[in-house]
């Protein structure tokens, strides 16, 4: 009875040893799993303020030097005619804002920039789509840059700065 009590005794503590070993394997999976869920929130935090920066930095830049700021000035609240090379530098920096704009909305869709982020990039497109030259711009030449969805978001924009300028002016600019 001796070998067959040792045998028993040997066979629970086997078992013993493989159940503890399982939990040790499922908590160094949970840790590795908060792990990589922290990593990727740290990932996605550092993914959204470099887009965010990327689109703030391009803005700031308009504005660095005072011909480049009065030109924005003119460009953004007059109707002034442009010359050809002003249309151009014009267009080149809205395809280059709304671009980034697009890189976060993309993000955003991948779960990978923040919902605050998101929504303060559509702000700041909105406050573009409101100025009567932007909407001039997209619908001569913008809308050809950019792919769905994005295009649809920028278009629904376009169409609440046109309706709001039509409501307090009751004239249409794009054919005025």
């Amino acid at each position: 009875m001796m070998l067959e009590s040792i045998y028993y005794v040997g066979q629970t503590i086997s078992v013993i040893a493989i159940l503890a070993s399982l939990v040790f394997v499922g908590m160094q999976v949970r840790h590795a799993r908060r792990e990589a869920e922290q990593a990727n929130a740290v990932a996605r935090a550092e993914l959204s303020q470099s887009a965010g920066l990327k689109v703030l930095e391009f803005q700031d830049k308009w504005y660095e030097t005072t011909e480049s700021a009065e030109f924005m000035t003119r460009v953004l609240e007059t109707d002034e005619p442009l010359s050809r090379g002003e249309k151009h530098r014009f267009g080149i920096r809205m395809v280059t804002l709304f671009t980034g704009i697009e890189v976060v909305a993309m993000l955003f869709r991948e779960g990978l920039c923040d919902q605050s982020l998101y929504d303060r990039m559509l702000v700041t497109a909105q406050a573009y789509c409101m100025r009567p030259r932007t909407r001039k711009w997209w619908h001569n030449v913008g809308r050809a840059y950019f792919l769905m969805p994005f295009r649809e978001t920028l278009d629904e924009m376009m169409m609440r700065g046109e309706a709001a300028n039509t409501a307090s002016t009751g004239v249409d600019v794009l054919e005025a």
